[in-house]
């Protein structure tokens, strides 16, 4: 703006304060300039009263330039802009140095928008009798600007982890890290100074796994997103699950020249998953009188899934004596190591439950071990786990093994707990409520006895509101508390020959027996709703959640028990489409609705 401002200036003296659109001749050329400019260009008295602009004024401020050749600077600007102007002009007069500076204008239509401005004095026979001026619109900038700032502030504070990096051609994932956010740091124990300059190589480790790498790699060659969930290592060399967003960044040109990766640690999930799953397949072999030795082979390989920096043995007693039976392999020194440090003697105290025992030391690294208790506290055997750092176990490593002997101990015991492993194989961990496969055996008793005794029976399906939101938003303990509570709710609601069932998720399902009239449902399906009004109580939070309540009965919406359980899922998709907070009872335009 200055460059043009000194081209103008000469011309603008000669002719005072004429129109700009009036110059002739000579002039020609910085007429075409002006009349041509993106930017607005203006000359005013110093009384602020304008005697000339060009046409950019009106896409400005929407007024025509005859309507603004009218004005006064205060007829543009805001209070405190005009102040602004008026202060710069005084300054000008009294030779202060002339920079730009910014003022908002208001356009015809009351909206504002903000202008940086250059401008320089107008001299007529050595005395200054105007202004000449530039306005450029910074509207945009300020909103780019203030965009920027966000995005700055969201990824600085975000709870996921960012990490930006070099495109290296040939190998994306190679090129160096220019920048971590500080959950990054939390997250992996990088500093900012750590990380900078080294590349992504410093979160991979033995378990990461390749195939993975080579997807992201090959993804981002092809300049595209990628999603994986991977293990990572921290500083300190322990594993961590992360679920990574991998997005190519591009220059306008298409040129690929670096990478953002989002990542949101998936540990505890991950770790629970594997847990839920490894144990039901524990109980599920154990139900099935499996091998016992495959079972504890199952056993340790949960533990190493669990902590994978750690090995597991598992050792039992047999003829008086410590035999390996499952696990990472010990030598035979290490197992008659226990049988030299007594271990047995240890083992058969325990019931005091001083652990870890005492365990060989090995030649680097760290071992202890933990009895395997019967229900009574007899020694049947022990878990036998080594680390390659030399250091105590955690309590939660602890927790998990100690829980593992447990679960090999059931194994062991197999005919003395046939009672409680059908429990478990019938329950849901988590709440204690029958789960989907004793729902649907009590179901197809039920709907026989209502064949022979000419009765109604009813299934609700419960969907709660709410729930992944509150589950994402404060972590899969609260949720596990509020389901819990809410379990314990709704089995408030029922009678003792009814049957609350939880079929996973935050799903539950109700099923009403020995019914004469549909009167007994509608109560019920109410009650269950009442009985959510009230706020949950989970550690701080105060929460609240509905539920959505689907109902089928026997033998109008169905006459068996797949008939029955589909229509009422239907029935409740339709309470949540009618506003959530309500129960539905089927009725077949519901279905044809669907269609």
């Amino acid at each position: 703006m200055s460059d043009l401002l000194d081209a103008l200036t000469p011309q603008l003296n000669v002719a005072a304060l004429a129109p700009l659109a009036e110059a002739g001749g000579g002039e020609q050329r910085y007429r075409e300039l002006v009349e041509n400019a993106n930017d607005v260009v203006y000359a005013h008295d110093l009384e602020g009263n304008f005697t000339s602009v060009n046409k950019a004024i009106h896409s400005l401020t929407g007024y025509s330039r005859e309507e603004v050749l009218g004005f006064n600077l205060k007829d543009l600007l805001t209070g405190d802009s005009h102040e602004v102007a008026r202060q710069m002009i005084a300054g000008k007069l009294g030779g202060e140095v002339e920079t730009p500076y910014e003022i908002t204008i208001r356009g015809k239509d009351g909206s504002l928008r903000a202008v940086e401005v250059s401008t320089r004095l107008l001299f007529r026979l050595g005395r200054p009798v105007g202004v000449l001026g530039i306005a450029r619109d910074v509207s945009e900038r300020h909103r780019a600007e203030s965009h920027l700032r966000l995005l700055r502030s969201v990824v600085v504070n975000a709870n996921d982890a960012v990490l930006i990096a070099q495109g290296k051609p040939g190998d994306h994932l190679g090129g160096k890290i220019v920048y971590v956010n500080e959950a990054f740091s939390r997250m992996t124990g990088h500093s900012p100074e750590d990380a900078v300059g080294r590349t992504p190589r410093i979160l991979l480790g033995p378990l990461t796994n390749r195939d993975q790498l080579n997807q992201v790699r090959d993804a981002l060659g092809r300049k595209q997103a990628v999603r994986v969930e991977m293990i990572n290592y921290r500083k300190d060399g322990s594993a961590y699950w992360v679920d990574a967003n991998f997005v190519p960044i591009t220059e306008d040109s298409g040129e690929f020249t670096h990478w953002v990766a989002v990542q949101r640690e998936t540990t505890e999930r991950k770790r629970a998953e594997d847990l839920e799953r490894d144990r039901n397949r524990v109980l599920e072999m154990v139900a099935r009188n499996g091998e016992i030795e495959n079972i504890l082979n199952q056993l340790a390989e949960l533990v190493e899934r669990q902590c994978p920096n750690l090995r597991c043995s598992v050792l039992l007693l047999r003829n008086g004596n410590l035999v390996q039976v499952a696990g990472a392999t010990l030598s035979s020194d290490a197992v008659q190591g226990f049988q030299d440090l007594n271990l047995l003697t240890a083992l058969g105290s325990s019931k005091s439950e001083r652990f870890p025992l005492p365990a060989p030391r090995p030649p680097t690294g760290s071992s202890w071990s933990v009895p395997i208790l019967s229900a009574s506290g007899a020694t049947l055997g022990a878990f036998a786990v080594a680390c390659s750092v030399r250091r105590k176990p955690s309590p939660e490593e602890l927790g998990l093994i100690s829980k593992t002997s447990q679960l090999a101990a059931i194994a062991i015991e197999q005919r003395q707990l046939t009672d409680k492993l059908a429990y478990q194989a019938q329950h849901d961990t988590l709440t204690g409520l029958p789960n989907r496969a004793l729902f649907g055996d009590r179901l197809h008793r039920a709907l026989a006895q209502a064949r022979r005794q000419g009765w109604l029976a009813a299934v609700l399906f419960v969907d709660l509101d709410r729930f992944k939101q509150i589950n994402d938003t404060l972590g899969h303990s609260v949720g596990d508390a509020l389901l819990q509570q809410v379990a314990r709710r709704l089995e408030s609601c029922i009678r003792r020959t009814d049957t609350l069932a939880r079929m996973g998720g935050d799903e539950f399902t109700v099923l009403l027996t020995e019914l004469h009239d549909q009167h007994y449902v509608l109560t019920v399906a109410q009650k269950l709703l009442d009985a959510l009004q009230a706020p949950f109580q989970i550690d701080t939070f105060e929460l609240f959640v509905t539920a959505s309540i689907g109902v089928s009965v026997y033998p109008r919406d169905g006459k068996d028990a797949a008939t029955l359980q589909r229509n009422a899922d239907s029935a409740m998709y339709c309470a949540k489409d009618r506003g959530k907070n309500n129960f539905q009872l089927f009725a077949p335009e519901i279905n044809a609705s669907a269609l």
